[in-house]
């Protein structure tokens, strides 16, 4: 396979992937996804929140956050990154 035919794939198959659109504002990080069948927007919400949260915790960042502010203001700080969801 060529070069060009190779990059024509790969931009095929990125563009064929469900990735939600992301954009940041004044407000905070946004994104737009699909709301699941029988799954209620508290529950989705309160799932989605922990897992924002665990990605952060799992990041390089958190260590230095840690170092920066100390374990008990870093959970702080945490806990204030929460999901909203915003019906549409």
């Amino acid at each position: 396979m060529g070069k060009k035919s190779r990059l024509k794939k790969e931009r095929r198959e990125l563009c064929s992937q469900d990735i939600p659109p992301v954009w940041t504002d004044e407000s905070g990080m946004h994104t737009i996804v699909p709301a699941l069948p029988g799954v209620s927007a508290e529950d989705m919400q309160e799932q989605m929140t922990i897992e924002y949260q665990q990605r952060i915790k799992t990041s390089p960042e958190w260590n230095n956050i840690v170092a920066d502010l100390g374990e008990e203001e870093a959970e702080k700080l945490l806990k204030q990154c929460e999901a909203k969801i915003e019906q549409m």
